[in-house]
């Protein structure tokens, strides 16, 4: 077994997610790519191995678990790359080449907090997007 089989078994298993070849491989796939997947682009990527439905019930649970994201301004999929990280992930996109790229900053979801109770308004969950140039599309 591979190093990055090791740590998507490992993986399922802190999340005492039931490790099966079709999770491992939608993992794997998300893990391949720097940039939010659809499902069916998931599926394509597989090569038809695992069938639609069973792609969007995973990614339900994964994202139920905090393993993947829901892309804020596309709707695909980008693997979790922090999840030791809890709280309120945020992401940084590039509209040329469409990376993305996960952070976390407690001090950023306080000020979004913050702005919410200014508001009067409770807050369930906060997404964040920051959309420019990465450092590569930039030069």
């Amino acid at each position: 077994m591979t190093q990055k089989e090791e740590n998507i078994c490992a993986l399922l298993a802190r999340s005492h997610i039931r490790n099966t070849q079709p999770r491992r491989m939608i993992l794997a796939a998300l893990g391949t790519v720097a940039r939010p997947l659809s499902p069916a682009e998931i599926e394509v990527q597989l090569g038809c191995k695992v069938d639609l439905v069973t792609i969007y019930r995973t990614l339900a649970l994964f994202e139920k678990n905090h393993l993947v994201h829901k892309h804020p301004s596309t709707g695909g999929y980008l693997l979790c790359t922090i999840p030791e990280r809890s709280g309120h992930h945020g992401f940084l996109t590039c509209t040329s080449c469409k990376t993305t790229e996960e952070f976390h900053d407690p001090r950023f979801c306080k000020l979004e907090e913050a702005i919410a109770h200014r508001a009067k308004f409770s807050a369930m969950e906060h997404v964040s997007e920051i959309l420019g140039l990465c450092s590569h599309c930039r030069l």
